[in-house]
Protein backbone atom coordinates (compact mmCIF):
# COMPACT_ATOMS: atom_id res chain seq x y z
CA UNK A 1 0.00 0.00 0.00
CA UNK A 2 1.45 3.91 -0.56
CA UNK A 3 2.91 5.45 1.99
CA UNK A 4 2.24 8.59 3.21
CA UNK A 5 5.02 11.09 4.76
CA UNK A 6 2.72 13.47 6.43
CA UNK A 7 2.34 14.05 10.33
CA UNK A 8 0.65 12.00 12.96
CA UNK A 9 -1.39 14.79 13.79
CA UNK A 10 -4.80 15.51 11.92
CA UNK A 11 -5.69 19.41 11.19
CA UNK A 12 -9.32 19.19 10.76
CA UNK A 13 -10.75 20.71 7.11
CA UNK A 14 -13.17 23.17 6.40
CA UNK A 15 -16.35 21.26 5.81
CA UNK A 16 -17.79 23.75 2.95
CA UNK A 17 -17.12 23.58 -0.49
CA UNK A 18 -18.17 20.86 -3.15
CA UNK A 19 -17.51 18.60 -0.16
CA UNK A 20 -20.98 19.19 1.22
CA UNK A 21 -23.24 16.85 -0.54
CA UNK A 22 -20.80 14.81 -2.34
CA UNK A 23 -19.42 12.73 0.27
CA UNK A 24 -22.59 12.27 1.65
CA UNK A 25 -23.87 10.49 -1.56
CA UNK A 26 -20.75 8.24 -1.60
CA UNK A 27 -20.81 7.39 1.71
CA UNK A 28 -24.45 6.43 1.05
CA UNK A 29 -23.58 4.56 -1.74
CA UNK A 30 -21.02 2.58 -0.24
CA UNK A 31 -23.04 1.75 2.83
CA UNK A 32 -26.01 0.55 0.75
CA UNK A 33 -23.39 -1.55 -1.61
CA UNK A 34 -21.90 -3.32 1.71
CA UNK A 35 -25.29 -4.06 3.10
CA UNK A 36 -26.95 -5.69 0.13
CA UNK A 37 -23.74 -7.83 -0.67
CA UNK A 38 -23.42 -8.64 3.62
CA UNK A 39 -27.10 -9.64 2.75
CA UNK A 40 -26.75 -12.13 0.29
CA UNK A 41 -23.57 -13.49 1.46
CA UNK A 42 -25.44 -14.72 4.46
CA UNK A 43 -28.45 -15.82 2.84
CA UNK A 44 -26.01 -17.98 0.63
CA UNK A 45 -24.15 -19.30 3.75
CA UNK A 46 -27.15 -20.24 5.65
CA UNK A 47 -28.86 -21.79 2.48
CA UNK A 48 -25.30 -23.94 2.43
CA UNK A 49 -25.56 -23.62 -1.21
CA UNK A 50 -23.35 -21.00 -3.85
CA UNK A 51 -24.91 -19.08 -6.44
CA UNK A 52 -23.40 -21.35 -9.00
CA UNK A 53 -25.10 -24.74 -7.03
CA UNK A 54 -22.12 -25.67 -5.30
CA UNK A 55 -22.53 -26.83 -1.65
CA UNK A 56 -20.70 -24.55 0.50
CA UNK A 57 -18.42 -26.46 2.52
CA UNK A 58 -15.41 -26.38 5.16
CA UNK A 59 -13.39 -29.18 3.09
CA UNK A 60 -10.54 -28.36 1.87
CA UNK A 61 -10.08 -29.27 -2.09
CA UNK A 62 -6.23 -29.69 -3.58
CA UNK A 63 -7.07 -26.61 -5.54
CA UNK A 64 -7.87 -24.61 -2.49
CA UNK A 65 -4.69 -25.50 -0.75
CA UNK A 66 -2.23 -24.66 -3.98
CA UNK A 67 -3.82 -21.61 -4.51
CA UNK A 68 -4.04 -20.40 -0.66
CA UNK A 69 -0.89 -21.43 -0.32
CA UNK A 70 0.23 -18.87 -3.80
CA UNK A 71 -1.41 -16.54 -2.09
CA UNK A 72 -0.10 -16.90 1.30
CA UNK A 73 3.99 -17.09 0.05
CA UNK A 74 2.76 -13.67 -1.74
CA UNK A 75 1.81 -12.15 0.86
CA UNK A 76 4.50 -13.20 2.64
CA UNK A 77 7.17 -12.23 0.43
CA UNK A 78 5.48 -8.79 -0.79
CA UNK A 79 4.70 -8.12 3.28
CA UNK A 80 8.64 -8.97 4.05
CA UNK A 81 9.60 -6.02 1.50
CA UNK A 82 7.62 -3.33 2.58
CA UNK A 83 7.07 -3.88 6.33
CA UNK A 84 9.63 -1.38 7.40
CA UNK A 85 7.15 1.45 6.04
CA UNK A 86 4.22 -0.45 7.68
CA UNK A 87 2.32 -0.35 10.60
CA UNK A 88 0.97 -3.58 12.41
CA UNK A 89 -2.75 -2.08 12.62
CA UNK A 90 -2.64 -1.42 8.77
CA UNK A 91 -1.45 -5.04 8.31
CA UNK A 92 -4.37 -5.77 10.86
CA UNK A 93 -6.58 -4.78 8.54
CA UNK A 94 -5.25 -5.52 5.23
CA UNK A 95 -5.67 -9.18 6.42
CA UNK A 96 -9.04 -8.66 7.91
CA UNK A 97 -10.20 -7.39 4.78
CA UNK A 98 -8.29 -10.04 2.40
CA UNK A 99 -10.26 -12.87 4.38
CA UNK A 100 -13.41 -11.12 4.84
CA UNK A 101 -13.36 -10.32 1.00
CA UNK A 102 -12.33 -14.69 0.25
CA UNK A 103 -14.99 -15.53 2.44
CA UNK A 104 -17.88 -13.86 0.77
CA UNK A 105 -16.41 -14.95 -3.00
CA UNK A 106 -15.85 -18.34 -1.38
CA UNK A 107 -19.62 -18.58 -0.09
CA UNK A 108 -20.96 -17.24 -3.19
CA UNK A 109 -18.99 -18.76 -5.53
CA UNK A 110 -17.23 -21.40 -4.46
CA UNK A 111 -13.69 -22.30 -3.02
CA UNK A 112 -11.75 -22.18 -6.25
CA UNK A 113 -12.36 -18.89 -6.86
CA UNK A 114 -12.32 -17.69 -3.51
CA UNK A 115 -9.26 -18.07 -3.57
CA UNK A 116 -8.04 -17.13 -6.74
CA UNK A 117 -9.68 -13.63 -5.58
CA UNK A 118 -7.29 -14.02 -2.63
CA UNK A 119 -4.33 -14.36 -4.36
CA UNK A 120 -5.56 -10.74 -6.95
CA UNK A 121 -6.40 -8.98 -3.71
CA UNK A 122 -3.10 -9.55 -2.72
CA UNK A 123 -1.93 -7.98 -6.12
CA UNK A 124 -4.05 -5.37 -5.87
CA UNK A 125 -3.48 -3.79 -2.49
CA UNK A 126 0.46 -3.90 -3.36
CA UNK A 127 -0.28 -2.09 -7.15
CA UNK A 128 -1.46 1.36 -6.35
CA UNK A 129 -4.81 0.77 -7.43
CA UNK A 130 -7.70 3.37 -8.18
CA UNK A 131 -9.36 5.29 -5.56
CA UNK A 132 -12.73 3.54 -6.87
CA UNK A 133 -11.21 0.06 -6.84
CA UNK A 134 -9.75 0.58 -3.48
CA UNK A 135 -12.96 1.30 -1.92
CA UNK A 136 -14.47 -1.24 -4.14
CA UNK A 137 -12.04 -3.66 -2.60
CA UNK A 138 -12.87 -2.22 1.15
CA UNK A 139 -16.75 -2.62 0.56
CA UNK A 140 -16.69 -6.00 -0.61
CA UNK A 141 -13.89 -6.96 2.35
CA UNK A 142 -16.30 -5.70 5.08
CA UNK A 143 -19.18 -6.75 3.95
CA UNK A 144 -17.29 -10.58 4.04
CA UNK A 145 -16.37 -9.77 7.97
CA UNK A 146 -20.15 -8.78 9.01
CA UNK A 147 -21.17 -11.78 7.23
CA UNK A 148 -19.03 -14.35 8.91
CA UNK A 149 -18.40 -12.18 12.42
CA UNK A 150 -22.37 -11.01 12.69
CA UNK A 151 -24.58 -14.31 12.48
CA UNK A 152 -22.09 -15.35 15.71
CA UNK A 153 -23.57 -12.79 17.54
CA UNK A 154 -27.20 -12.56 18.93
CA UNK A 155 -28.67 -8.93 17.11
CA UNK A 156 -29.39 -7.29 20.84
CA UNK A 157 -25.54 -7.21 21.59
CA UNK A 158 -24.70 -5.88 18.30
CA UNK A 159 -27.69 -3.47 19.03
CA UNK A 160 -26.06 -3.09 22.32
CA UNK A 161 -22.59 -1.98 20.71
CA UNK A 162 -23.61 0.05 18.19
CA UNK A 163 -25.83 2.20 20.10
CA UNK A 164 -22.52 2.50 22.42
CA UNK A 165 -20.32 3.70 20.21
CA UNK A 166 -23.32 6.44 18.44
CA UNK A 167 -23.23 7.37 22.04
CA UNK A 168 -19.68 7.95 22.29
CA UNK A 169 -19.75 9.63 18.69
CA UNK A 170 -22.84 11.98 19.91
CA UNK A 171 -20.17 13.49 22.84
CA UNK A 172 -16.96 12.98 21.35
CA UNK A 173 -18.07 15.15 17.75
CA UNK A 174 -21.20 16.44 18.47
CA UNK A 175 -20.68 18.61 21.68
CA UNK A 176 -17.14 18.97 20.99
CA UNK A 177 -17.73 20.33 17.94
CA UNK A 178 -14.88 18.05 16.08
CA UNK A 179 -14.95 16.48 12.85
CA UNK A 180 -13.54 12.97 12.26
CA UNK A 181 -14.80 12.87 8.53
CA UNK A 182 -12.12 15.52 6.56
CA UNK A 183 -8.73 15.77 7.71
CA UNK A 184 -6.01 17.97 5.84
CA UNK A 185 -3.21 14.86 7.20
CA UNK A 186 -4.46 11.24 6.92
CA UNK A 187 -2.36 9.07 9.21
CA UNK A 188 0.36 7.79 7.33
CA UNK A 189 0.18 4.21 6.79
CA UNK A 190 -3.01 3.39 7.97
CA UNK A 191 -3.96 0.95 5.01
CA UNK A 192 -7.85 -0.28 4.71
CA UNK A 193 -9.02 1.92 7.85
CA UNK A 194 -10.38 5.13 5.95
CA UNK A 195 -12.70 5.43 2.43
CA UNK A 196 -11.68 7.66 -0.02
CA UNK A 197 -14.46 10.05 -0.71
CA UNK A 198 -13.19 13.03 -3.48
CA UNK A 199 -14.72 15.63 -3.99
CA UNK A 200 -15.11 15.48 -7.86
CA UNK A 201 -16.28 12.12 -9.24
CA UNK A 202 -13.77 12.04 -11.63
CA UNK A 203 -11.29 11.71 -8.82
CA UNK A 204 -12.49 8.02 -8.45
CA UNK A 205 -9.50 7.10 -11.02
CA UNK A 206 -6.73 8.62 -9.36
CA UNK A 207 -4.45 6.07 -8.01
CA UNK A 208 -4.90 5.84 -4.36
CA UNK A 209 -0.74 6.82 -3.84
CA UNK A 210 -1.54 10.18 -5.45
CA UNK A 211 -5.55 10.76 -3.43
CA UNK A 212 -2.98 10.08 -0.19
CA UNK A 213 -0.93 12.86 -0.61
CA UNK A 214 -3.26 14.92 -1.98
CA UNK A 215 -5.82 15.27 0.56
CA UNK A 216 -7.35 18.73 -0.60
CA UNK A 217 -9.51 17.38 -2.91
CA UNK A 218 -10.35 14.05 -0.82
CA UNK A 219 -12.64 13.18 2.26
CA UNK A 220 -11.86 10.17 4.49
CA UNK A 221 -14.44 8.46 6.35
CA UNK A 222 -13.67 5.62 9.29
CA UNK A 223 -14.97 2.29 8.28
CA UNK A 224 -16.56 1.58 12.05
CA UNK A 225 -19.15 4.06 10.46
CA UNK A 226 -20.45 1.45 8.01
CA UNK A 227 -18.91 -1.69 9.29
CA UNK A 228 -20.85 -1.77 12.99
CA UNK A 229 -24.08 -1.04 11.13
CA UNK A 230 -23.98 -3.13 8.60
CA UNK A 231 -22.79 -6.26 10.69
CA UNK A 232 -25.82 -5.60 12.52
CA UNK A 233 -27.90 -6.24 9.76
CA UNK A 234 -26.27 -9.47 8.66
CA UNK A 235 -26.98 -10.35 12.25
CA UNK A 236 -30.76 -9.63 11.97
CA UNK A 237 -30.52 -10.79 8.59
CA UNK A 238 -29.39 -14.53 9.87
CA UNK A 239 -31.32 -14.73 13.27
CA UNK A 240 -34.31 -13.24 11.97
CA UNK A 241 -34.60 -13.30 8.31
CA UNK A 242 -35.32 -10.83 5.36
CA UNK A 243 -37.96 -8.57 6.39
CA UNK A 244 -36.25 -8.02 9.27
CA UNK A 245 -33.37 -7.16 8.15
CA UNK A 246 -34.83 -5.16 5.00
CA UNK A 247 -36.71 -2.94 7.69
CA UNK A 248 -33.12 -2.59 9.47
CA UNK A 249 -31.63 -1.59 6.22
CA UNK A 250 -35.10 0.76 5.56
CA UNK A 251 -34.67 2.37 8.43
CA UNK A 252 -31.19 2.87 8.85
CA UNK A 253 -31.09 4.62 5.34
CA UNK A 254 -34.45 6.63 5.49
CA UNK A 255 -33.51 8.02 8.66
CA UNK A 256 -29.47 8.95 7.67
CA UNK A 257 -31.12 10.64 4.08
CA UNK A 258 -33.48 12.35 6.38
CA UNK A 259 -30.70 13.52 8.82
CA UNK A 260 -28.66 15.13 6.09
CA UNK A 261 -31.87 16.81 4.11
CA UNK A 262 -33.14 18.41 8.14
CA UNK A 263 -29.14 19.20 9.38
CA UNK A 264 -26.46 21.37 8.83
CA UNK A 265 -23.40 19.89 7.49
CA UNK A 266 -20.89 20.95 9.80
CA UNK A 267 -22.60 18.77 12.72
CA UNK A 268 -23.36 16.14 10.39
CA UNK A 269 -19.52 14.54 10.53
CA UNK A 270 -19.97 11.38 11.53
CA UNK A 271 -23.20 9.38 10.13
CA UNK A 272 -22.75 6.23 13.24
CA UNK A 273 -25.32 8.03 15.13
CA UNK A 274 -28.01 8.79 12.68
CA UNK A 275 -27.59 5.26 11.70
CA UNK A 276 -27.38 3.72 15.01
CA UNK A 277 -31.10 5.41 15.54
CA UNK A 278 -32.37 4.66 12.41
CA UNK A 279 -31.91 0.51 12.48
CA UNK A 280 -32.98 0.74 16.26
CA UNK A 281 -36.36 2.37 14.30
CA UNK A 282 -36.53 -0.31 11.59
CA UNK A 283 -35.49 -3.05 14.18
CA UNK A 284 -37.94 -2.46 16.59
CA UNK A 285 -40.88 -1.68 13.75
CA UNK A 286 -40.63 -4.99 12.38
CA UNK A 287 -41.02 -6.28 15.73
CA UNK A 288 -44.17 -4.54 16.60
CA UNK A 289 -45.76 -5.01 12.98
CA UNK A 290 -44.99 -8.93 13.27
Amino acid sequence: MPENDLNEDSIIAPTNGPSKGIIFWQSLICLLVMMCAAGVMVTASKSGVSLIGTSVSSQYSNWKILTTLVGVMALVFLTMNSVRSTKLLGTVMFLAIIFGLTFGVNVLFGPAIGTVVFCLAVVVYYSNPWVMLYDLVLCLGLAGICAAIGPAFQSWVLLLVLGLVAIYDVMIIYLSGRSVLFSHQLPPRRSFIYFFFPFYWSNFLVRVRKANRNVNDFGFRGIGELLLPTMFAASVMWHYGLAAAGSVMLGATLFLVLTHITTSWPRLTSILPPLALGSVIGYLTFFLII
